[in-house]
């Protein structure tokens, strides 16, 4: 069992060395580049993409080229504000209800309706103000970070003998 556990233990050693001795060639062997002339960045305006985003769902990460964010942004918009016309519809005729009812008891039934689509009406404005808030912003930070170039996610095998010559085995997950 100790033996097997030290052979793991050298294998993921071993392992960790040759990947990172590999890893260590190919930076080595990519030249440093001198001019910097033949690198184009297209940038993006941030306050263009808020405003965008602002005036049109989702239009500032289309604008950014983040396409699903778009679409979500679109859709939920679009959703909250229908959510909002189909309340306030519902809050009209309940109060052109109430305003006409001569029973006591249907009045006050109808009374609690128009409240209760009254107040629909205002969650989902709050809702949707929220949403335009958070999509505008989104695509503002998006423009910011346009050109940058996100670095590869994978997990890392490490190890090696340390001064004391007592073999040591790590794990490191790039994210």
């Amino acid at each position: 069992m100790y033996m097997a556990k030290r052979l793991i233990l050298l294998t993921a050693a071993i392992i960790s060395l040759l990947s990172t001795h590999s890893q260590a060639q190919e930076t080595s062997q990519n030249p440093p580049v001198s001019d910097t002339s033949q690198f184009k960045f297209e940038r993006k305006s941030p306050t263009g993409a808020l405003f965008r985003s602002m005036f049109v769902p989702g239009w500032g990460q289309l604008y950014t080229k983040k396409h699903f964010k778009a679409f979500v942004a679109f859709f939920g918009e679009i959703t909250l504000a229908s959510l909002i016309v189909y309340e306030n519809n519902q809050a009209q005729d309940h109060k052109g209800n109430f305003q006409t009812e001569t029973d006591p008891f249907l009045k006050d039934l109808e009374f609690r309706r128009f409240q209760l689509h009254e107040d629909n009406r205002n969650t989902y404005i709050w809702f949707l103000a929220g949403t335009v808030f958070i999509s505008m912003w989104d695509a503002y930070v998006d423009a910011h970070l346009y050109n940058f170039k996100e670095r590869e996610k994978h997990l890392d095998l490490m190890g090696g003998v340390d001064k004391d010559g007592v073999m040591r085995v790590g794990v490191g997950w790039r994210f």
